[in-house]
């Protein structure tokens, strides 16, 4: 992918250029603990002395409640089933607890020193630093930030952390509003995941790795509690209203209610709802962190991924893989006067049919470097339309404008205008200057038909589109033609490439031998994967599927998430693979396209021994 990444390397180049600071890392740390040092000693306020001592092993301000609730709520989820043993150090330590200072708990111990008998359960030593509840609660809430937010780097999990003073749902919100994405429910999957990573971080920093660890019933126990008080927050809310400090009775009704599960009717916006009435007032303007621009760059470059494999799913596939991918890889660019998907069509169509290649080469498999290249080119073009059409407009607002209006030049254009910024080219002049940049193979005669004969031919496509889902092998013949005809070609003779030397000849010749060797060794392993799913799944549609496209390989995965020589000097054992499938029967042949994720081994002689076959499920905004 050397190609794809010197595309995104440029990208980022180019935001390095600008006038960006970095922020103290240092600096955010210490002043997010401050916040959790500050909710610590209000919680310690509002409970009994009885579960002061709690505290220090359960309460953990992570969850989706506001973080002094959060304190409270763990702490009397953890209340609610002690184990024997704990009810004995209980009752030693009550008669200690009136003694200590309410507003000792939760701050940092020395951190030269080690809590004595203080082991995990595989008998490891854990430090004083890491046995302090607010500082391992800071490790849960910015392990939750970066595990739900692709591409969140340590540093503005931080940053995000102090601009919304260590509430981890006004933290979502605050990138939610950067990214352009309103996606955060407790429904989700990864929520969940992000949960329990955050509780593993928070509960067994030692052991993290530990494929065991997840089923300490410390770390199942906090992930099922903050769920379930989350979605019963109409129960929640009326008994952490009371001021001063709570009752023993009220503490043990909110531990029943962490016990009774999740409340499947609950309105999934509700605790959004809440936490942004928590959101701060706006500030003043800072500079931004170089890393904000580079997260920013890969969650739009990820979502322009999205827009190719649906684009793919959208064109035949005999009619992608006979001729069509050509275009695709080398014209396909996403940016245009319509949606993404859209132009990527339009685009791919229009270049093959202008100008076809003299020879034909079928594929079953869309390289994935090539790809990603593609994607890559397309993101760089995206951004440079929008900042040479608006000289004033930032990168990294040109970047907000993008996600917010998922890659829609029109709407950005729109959104631009309202918000005060005034073009200073013609629409041609940008278009040709993104598809200069973008490298497209001939960009005057791109920004002539993106400034026109695009206009009324993308109307066409995209009533196809939404009436059909995807196109028939017809309607992109009718496209083609309609393409042709209407295509004012320019008189200076296309320049022919130059003939080939034999010794170029011989090289060209053995790279698609290379290839097509590769393509058939896939396509074993996906249509073994494919039946073997199909078999699980006993579905009543059909037995077997049709394999469409293959759209994405990774065939250097290494065993237990190692990564680098030294750690893989056996190799990588596995490939990860993107397909793009249909049922096969008489019930199916109107049926959309199914997104498969492959996992399979790479040994010739074992193919089938070990696999992993699943559909992909619609990702979320922030993917």
């Amino acid at each position: 992918m050397s190609d794809g990444v010197r595309c995104l390397r440029m990208s980022m180049d180019a935001l390095r250029g600008g006038n960006y600071s970095s922020e103290s890392v240092d600096r955010n740390e210490s002043a997010v603990m401050d916040y959790i040092h500050g909710y610590y000693k209000e919680a310690l306020n509002r409970l009994p002395d009885s579960l002061i001592s709690l505290v220090d092993k359960a309460g953990f301000c992570l969850g989706f409640l506001d973080p002094i609730s959060n304190i409270i709520a763990n702490t009397a989820a953890y209340k609610g089933a002690p184990s024997q043993a704990d009810k004995q150090s209980h009752q030693e330590e009550g008669r200690l607890v009136k003694k200590r200072k309410r507003s000792q708990a939760g701050t940092k111990k020395s951190s030269g020193s080690k809590s004595e008998g203080a082991l995990g359960q595989d008998g490891e030593a854990i430090s004083a630093e890491d046995s302090s509840i607010a500082a391992r609660s800071l490790d849960g809430l910015v392990t939750f930030l970066t595990t739900y937010f692709r591409y969140l780097p340590y540093s503005e999990a931080l940053r995000y952390l102090r601009l919304a003073k260590a509430d981890l749902l006004v933290a979502v919100r605050l990138i939610e509003m950067d990214r352009g994405t309103k996606a955060f429910t407790i429904h989700q999957l990864t929520t969940k995941i992000a949960l329990i990573c955050a509780a593993l971080s928070a509960i067994r920093p030692k052991v993290i790795k530990s494929a065991r660890a997840a089923n300490d019933p410390k770390i199942t126990g906090l992930v099922y509690s903050s769920l379930t008080l989350a979605s019963r927050l109409g129960e929640v809310s009326p008994l952490l209203a009371t001021q001063g400090c709570l009752r023993s009775s009220t503490l043990r009704r909110l531990s029943n209610l962490s016990k009774q599960g999740m409340h499947g009717t609950a309105d999934p916006r509700e605790l959004m709802y809440h936490a942004i009435s928590r959101l701060p007032p706006k500030t003043e303007k800072t500079p931004l962190p170089y890393d904000l621009e580079v997260s920013l760059m890969k969650v739009l470059l990820n979502r322009i991924h999205g827009f190719y494999l649906k684009a793919i799913s959208c064109i035949p596939a005999p009619c992608l893989c006979s001729l069509y991918h050509r275009g695709l890889l080398m014209a396909g660019h996403c940016y245009g006067p319509f949606d993404p998907v859209t132009n990527i069509i339009l685009n791919t169509i229009w270049y093959d049919t202008v100008f076809p290649p003299q020879r034909d080469f079928k594929v079953d498999m869309i390289c994935d470097e090539i790809l990603a290249r593609t994607e890559c080119r397309s993101l760089h073009g995206l951004i440079t339309f929008a900042t040479i059409l608006f000289p004033t407009l930032s990168t990294y607002d040109a970047m907000r404008y993008l996600l917010f209006h998922n890659a829609r030049l029109d709407s950005v254009i729109s959104r631009a205008k309202l918000d005060g910024y005034e073009t200073s080219i013609p629409p041609f002049d940008a278009y040709k200057a993104a598809a200069d940049v973008a490298k497209h193979p001939n960009p005057h005669a791109l920004a002539n038909c993106a400034t026109g004969l695009f206009l009324q031919e993308g109307e066409k496509l995209n009533s196809l589109l939404e009436v059909k889902g995807s196109l028939s092998p017809d309607d992109v013949q009718t496209i083609s033609i309609s393409l042709s005809q209407r295509y004012d070609r320019p008189r200076k003779p296309v320049r022919l490439v130059q003939k080939l030397s034999s010794h170029a000849s011989g090289v060209v010749s053995h790279k698609r031998k290379e290839f097509e060797a590769h393509q058939s060794s896939i396509r074993k392993r996906v249509q073994a994967a494919l039946k073997h799913h199909a078999q699980l799944e006993a579905s009543a549609y059909g037995k077997d599927y049709e394999l469409l496209v293959i759209c994405g390989v990774n065939d250097q995965i290494s065993k237990d998430g190692k990564l680098g020589y030294f750690d893989n000097y056996d190799g990588y054992p596995y490939s990860h693979i993107n397909v793009w499938a249909r049922l096969t029967g008489p019930q199916s042949s109107d049926a959309a396209p199914t997104l498969f994720f492959i996992q399979c081994s790479n040994d010739s002689e074992d193919m089938d021994s070990y696999f992993l076959c699943v559909p992909v499920s619609q990702s979320s905004e922030d993917a």
